[in-house]
């Protein structure tokens, strides 16, 4: 089908948005509403547990949620109690279900958003199908390919919340193409909006949306035939994203996150590049299926039968073949620093990739450690390929088909990506015992976490999962030790209170410092006690064996306030505690 394209554009070029009217409009919203169940199931039978790998990144995600959300609202200090920290939400985009929902109940607001990104995908998926000139029953293929992506399954049980919203290119592209094809305004804003949420949506997707940019215009002045003023409007979309993202970039830069990148130092040397340890992909597990799971998976398999459909777009429809650049390109840029062929380098040698070249010629890429999450990138342009691949094969024939080749795509997501299937799913709310303890103000909890994953099995942040459940200000932070270790009191209590004292350097130092003395414990406890500090919470089955740390405290404190099988708690603050 030849399509004359606007005046503007001075030329004529093949087909780009819907070639075919959609006859069952309540198709896509059927299949649609599958995938999205199976992508999550079975988290929609019990949505007040946690979706994801328990040892996996949940815990810190929804922690830094709640920590925005406190922030945001005037919570005041409320981690690493009482010196306080500064944090940034790497996936600012999920800020408002955030606000909206936390507070309501924290594990529902995670599998809400969880449900809601697979959502915008499969919708991305669709719509960027039906403007690349795909058939609605190729658009459905294109809509499951997009939306069930084994990169996508893969980073939802890891808990990794900022690779979730890839749905928002999806729809970054399919608004782009419609600009570029009508000329609309309201096209155009789409396509700034879109880019902007994707940009805030974590600092790789901002990245690789940069790098994406210079394709786009290529693609729009060779491939489409854009005018001068078109392009000029296309590099205007850009740079609008640019600016509605800059803030969340400086806020990024200027956080304790990243400890700022003008003072970080550099994380790897070109030199020293060495394959996987530094995120790239595999290069044969790009095509390889994987029948057995991984608990904690880097899904990098992007889907054989969506890519037969990609190739056979790429060799039939010339639209097709530049979204196969695209998809190439970040495939190459996936494979990181250093080629790896089934977990070794190929004949003993050292191939140096695009990855590396670009880390060399831009030191501050140095960061970049999991070149792996540019497949995201990569499933988004195969979206598109594998629904006019669909839509070649599938010309003529009734629509069930295409919710047959959907159907296929699907599964060799869900069984072959090495993500399990079913998702996993735990119970993230403090065990009984824990969950009762009284008051709302802040909290000391011994011994201090140090991710060493002792109680409970598997987990990976076990304090910071519960403090969301808590709702109250505690001593502990994320990726660092709580700055009370610092203090001669409770630094040695922790001590007393851990079972890998010799791991840790700070605690090697308290080891070798005497116990405090009486006016030593008077005045910490004292000062602690005067900004608010209302329970020492002393957790039991993380204490190694015969330790003397309720001992200690108890000589320090008097006998604890309660005990039980998990827990022992001294009330700090005058008076008897709350419903006591």
């Amino acid at each position: 089908m030849i399509q004359i394209e606007p005046e503007s554009l001075g030329t004529t070029r093949r087909a780009y948005g819907p070639t075919a009217p959609d006859r069952h409009p309540w198709l896509p919203w059927l299949v649609g509403a599958t995938a999205a169940i199976l992508m999550v199931w079975p988290w929609p039978l019990a949505p007040h547990w946690m979706i994801g790998a328990e040892s996996g990144e949940a815990d810190k995600h929804l922690w830094m949620w709640w920590w925005t959300v406190q922030k945001a609202l005037g919570g005041g200090v409320v981690a690493d109690w009482p010196y306080g920290c500064d944090w940034a939400l790497l996936d600012l985009v999920h800020f408002p279900p955030a606000l909206l929902l936390v507070d309501l109940h924290a594990s529902l607001a995670y599998g809400v958003v969880a449900l809601g990104d697979v959502a915008l995908a499969l919708a991305a998926g669709w719509f960027l199908s039906r403007e690349a000139g795909a058939s609605p029953a190729g658009a459905l293929v294109g809509m499951v390919c997009l939306g069930s992506a084994p990169y996508l399954a893969g980073v939802l049980v890891v808990g990794m919340t900022e690779a979730w919203p890839i749905g928002w290119y999806g729809l970054h592209l399919a608004a782009w193409l419609r600009f570029a094809r009508t000329g609309s305004r309201g096209s155009a804003l789409a396509a700034v909006l879109t880019l902007a949420a994707f940009a805030i949506s974590g600092p790789y997707h901002a990245f690789f949306a940069a790098l994406a940019a210079p394709l786009l215009l290529l693609w729009a002045w060779r491939g489409r035939g854009a005018d001068r003023r078109r392009l000029a409007v296309l590099t205007g979309v850009g740079l609008a994203a640019v600016v509605l993202a800059l803030p969340y970039v400086w806020w990024l830069l200027d956080s304790s996150l990243t400890g700022g990148v003008a003072s970080r130092e550099a994380v790897l040397h070109p030199s020293t590049l060495r394959g996987l340890n530094y995120g790239g992909a595999d290069l044969v597990g790009l095509v390889r299926p994987r029948l057995s799971t991984d608990p904690l998976p880097k899904a990098t398999y992007i889907g054989l039968v969506a890519l037969a459909l990609g190739v056979v777009a790429a060799w039939r429809r010339p639209q097709a073949r530049w979204a196969a650049i695209g998809c190439l390109l970040f495939l190459i840029l996936a494979l990181g620093p250093i080629l790896s062929v089934s977990e070794a380098l190929p004949f003993g040698a050292t191939v140096r990739l695009p990855a590396a070249w670009l880390t060399t010629a831009a030191p501050v890429l140095r960061m970049v450690r999991d070149w792996y999450r540019a497949v995201g990138m990569a499933q988004v342009f195969l979206a598109p390929m594998a629904a006019l691949g669909a839509t070649v094969l599938l010309r003529g024939r009734p629509a069930y088909q295409g919710v047959l080749a959907a159907a296929c795509v699907l599964l060799d997501a869900l069984l072959l990506s090495g993500a399990a299937w079913p998702r996993p799913v735990y119970d993230a709310r403090p065990p009984e015992g824990l969950a009762e303890l009284p008051g709302k103000g802040p909290m000391v909890v011994l011994p201090f976490d140090r991710g060493e994953g002792v109680w409970p099995p598997g987990a990976a942040t076990p304090y910071l999962r519960w403090q969301v459940w808590w709702d109250r200000p505690l001593s502990e932070v994320m990726a660092r030790h709580s700055r009370l270790v610092e203090d001669p009191v409770f630094g040695w209590l922790d001590r007393e209170c851990s079972r890998r004292g010799q791991a840790d350097p700070l605690r090697q130092e308290v080891r070798r410092l005497p116990p405090p003395t009486l006016s030593q414990v008077e005045q910490s406890v004292s000062r602690l006690v005067d900004q608010g500090l209302e329970l020492i919470v002393v957790v039991r089955p993380r204490l190694p064996v015969r330790s003397s740390c309720e001992y200690r405290i108890a000589s320090m404190l008097g006998e604890p306030d309660a005990t039980g099988p998990l827990v022992a708690w001294w009330w700090m603050q005058p008076g008897r505690p709350p419903g006591r």
